[in-house]
């Protein structure tokens, strides 16, 4: 019950870089007449992923930085500021989720999590044998979930983390490998279960598939498989279904509905094409692609009531994405598309029906909060940078699927 109510308290509730809700069905998608704000000052090396709460938008640097081998950027959603954190903690950030509090990022060049405080932007190491190439992370409206790079390797494929970043278990299953190209994108949860992109070269899971997890005791209650699923890299919650992308079958949305115990898909190579973020409204799935809409770059949206397609795309879209693949995250009524790729100011996106996001109306982080004690070490520093409110810095820098390719299975 604690877990339902916190999740419910509002409508549309921020899982970490996650967002289920219940919205009027049918909605319209972004119409391609939406402001495009591009938000100066968050240049970044390598934008692995990006989380949200009602307040900021976070986003991790895989490989900047200064005080570790990586970096934390907090852009305010009323005002755009942006603010870097730095810390030794931070080694190859992969994961980062938001509960409004807390901030956890997973460290996986250090086999530890970073967890920082809002309020105070300290950061403390959490380290635990439980750890093993940690590279994604969740909110689930209670807890964190850390997934693990197991293939080549022994330990839990998952690790839940309370409200303070604190380890209090973890799942080891001979199903459950989740599959580190989804780089934050691999698990979703929906208020009772959890649902993760497994792939294993044997066991019940016979290769690609979707696990489901029961959050109250972390069981393994389900390994669903599907044709269209054999390397899952995306796992994503909206309008009570679940929806895959797989490495394999670029141009497809897979979609399981547990309502009924079925599978469908909507194929369309002219739209989609090697997508690994989503992000969702609460009626429409946003997906962000690498090389999708062949003559032009879009992001597909696809109708959580329905299956129909469509397309988000305008000038200033085009000018800056050029190519790039990016996270996504919705955050107070406004897409948010990150480049992942690309060394270049602005690299973060805004994308709303009115050129500023609405003010505050719900909270999603806990009421209380208690002292993380016991933890590894603290430490941490926060240097501001540079806001912009004038001109626009944009760089397209093409990049082709080969490198994407590359990167990711590096």
């Amino acid at each position: 019950m604690k877990r339902l109510l916190a999740a419910s308290v509002a409508s549309v509730c921020l899982l970490g870089s996650v967002m289920f809700g219940v919205g009027s069905a049918g909605a319209a998608p972004l119409p391609n007449s939406t402001t495009v704000t591009p938000i100066v000052g968050t240049q970044m090396t390598y934008g692995w992923s990006l989380a949200s709460d009602d307040t900021y938008v976070w986003a991790a640097d895989n490989a900047g930085g200064t005080g570790g081998t990586g970096k934390l950027l907090r852009i305010d959603i009323t005002t755009s500021d942006v603010t870097t954190i730095n810390d030794s903690s931070f080694n190859g950030p992969k994961g980062i989720a938001s509960s409004g509090t807390k901030v956890v990022i997973s460290n996986f060049d250090g086999n530890s999590v970073s967890v920082v405080d809002v309020a105070t932007s300290q950061v403390t190491e959490v380290t635990s044998s439980d750890f093993v190439k940690p590279f994604a992370v969740i909110w689930d409206g209670a807890n964190f979930w850390v997934a693990n790079d197991v293939s080549s390797t022994s330990g839990p494929g998952l690790v839940e983390l309370d409200a303070n970043g604190n380890v209090v278990g973890s799942v080891t299953d001979p199903s459950l490998s989740p599959y580190n190209y989804g780089f934050n994108s691999i698990m979703s949860p929906d208020g009772t279960y959890l649902w993760v992109g497994s792939k294993t070269p044997n066991g019940s899971c016979g290769g690609g598939c979707l696990i489901k997890v029961r959050l109250s005791d972390r069981s393994v209650v389900d390994v669903l498989t599907y044709s269209n699923v054999s390397a899952p890299d995306v796992v994503f919650v909206a309008g009570g279904k679940v929806y895959l992308a797989d490495d394999s079958f670029y141009s497809s949305i897979n979609i399981f509905d547990p309502a009924s115990n079925s599978w469908s898909d909507v194929t369309d190579s002219n739209v989609i094409d090697d997508w690994y973020s989503a992000a969702s409204d609460g009626t429409t799935l946003y997906v962000a692609q690498t090389n999708g809409c062949p003559t032009l770059q879009c992001i597909p949206a696809l109708s959580t009531a329905d299956a129909s397609l469509s397309q988000f795309t305008n000038s200033t879209f085009q000018s800056h994405a050029a190519g790039h693949y990016g996270a996504l995250t919705w955050a107070r009524g406004c897409l948010w598309w990150l480049s992942a790729y690309a060394a270049v100011d602005p690299a973060l996106l805004r994308i709303c029906d009115s050129p500023t996001p609405p003010p505050t109306t719900t909270t999603t982080a806990p009421t209380t909060t208690t002292t993380a004690a016991g933890l590894a070490k603290t430490g941490g520093s926060v240097t501001p940078l540079l806001a912009l409110s004038g001109g626009l810095l944009l760089l397209g820098v093409a990049l082709r699927s080969t490198v994407r390719r590359r990167v990711r299975k590096a």
